[in-house]
């Protein structure tokens, strides 16, 4: 599978951007006095910072584990709308299931409706916290691999909420 990286068009050298800090996984892991307060301005800063997973082997498998969610949900987004309708996610009633273009709630001055369709997948529905809704088979296939992926995440999470709040 490919990588990431390589389906971006490249950056615009015309766009004004504003650095952001990265921090290294890797060196939050060891708890590296620097780090955690390279962490600690960018927080109370810019209130963002980019978490750089490339030098890390776990953050390397994460990154990996990613370029298989997005083939999953490509998959899943191909199939006919009749299938992804039968998982609709009620709008005002139900956070998790399939959202089609036009469902989420108009933001801009326009209120044109949004272009993104998606299907909004329950961390708890994956690690069997709850019992599950309806989801199509092109990813109740590949539920273990989700699970696993949505609780490395939320331990990466995790990790960054310990050192916010230290």
């Amino acid at each position: 599978m490919g990588s990431l990286d390589n389906t971006l068009t490249p950056f615009p050298d015309d766009v004004p951007t504003v650095p952001i800090a990265r921090i290294s996984y890797s060196k939050l892991k060891r708890s590296e006095e620097n780090e955690m307060i390279k962490v600690l301005k960018a927080s109370q800063s810019d209130g963002f910072f980019y978490l750089d997973l490339i030098d890390d082997f776990a953050g390397q498998a994460l990154l990996k584990d990613t370029e298989d969610v997005l083939t999953i949900s490509k998959r899943a987004l191909n199939i006919p709308l009749d299938k992804k309708m039968e998982c609709l996610a009620e709008r005002g009633k139900q956070m998790f299931g399939y959202k089609p273009a036009g469902a989420v709630k108009q933001t801009d001055k326009d209120a044109r409706p949004d272009t993104t369709e998606f299907f909004n997948v329950s961390k708890d529905h994956l690690l069997g916290n709850s019992e599950s809704r309806k989801y199509p088979a092109e990813i109740t296939d590949r539920w273990t691999d989700l699970g696993k992926y949505a609780a490395d995440c939320h331990s990466l999470a995790g990790l960054a909420k310990k050192l916010i709040v230290f």
